[in-house]
């Protein structure tokens, strides 16, 4: 029953974006992979870098210099025709209870090493902080374009 719902739904959102834009497999440029760069439609490379966390807190000045810097660095290859940098960012707050687990596993260890049973009181510690993180990812993706798609973009 569940799954005659679920597939109803989805050739009925499937209709709809076929009805008013486009089919939903026509959204996704991604071609290939080759030596670990995805390659789109248009032969363009992309790769994709995670950033991790920050280990102070940034203030109005410090995000000021980190974006003066960054723009500096950057100015040069990307003033040049042919790459463009998409950042990506993520809240999922349903994927906090994995990496709390993660992080709370040395203190496991730690904890087994020396005899101590608090394997309970670290379980709820780990569901109490859960109630009130989020784990939040950000991604650089820099594309390496090709020509006929920047002649698109300069054309448009």
């Amino acid at each position: 029953m569940l799954d005659m719902l679920v597939n109803g739904v989805d050739r009925g959102v499937r209709a709809l974006s076929e009805a008013f834009a486009a089919p939903v497999h026509s959204y996704c440029r991604l071609e290939t992979v080759d030596n670990g760069v995805l390659v789109a439609d248009d032969g363009s490379l992309i790769s994709l870098m995670r950033l991790e966390g920050s280990l102070v807190h940034v203030g109005e000045k410090e995000y000021a210099g980190i974006i003066a810097g960054l723009t500096e660095k950057l100015q040069s290859t990307l003033s040049k025709p042919g790459h463009v940098l998409q950042v990506v960012f993520e809240y999922d707050p349903e994927s906090s209870g994995e990496r709390i687990a993660g992080l709370l596993e040395p203190s496991r260890l730690t904890a087994k090493n020396l005899g101590l049973h608090i394997g309970p009181l670290l379980e709820d510690w780990g569901h109490a902080l859960q109630r009130y993180c989020a784990l939040e990812t950000c991604r650089i993706v820099p594309w390496k374009t090709c020509a006929r798609w920047i002649w698109k973009a300069y054309a448009a």
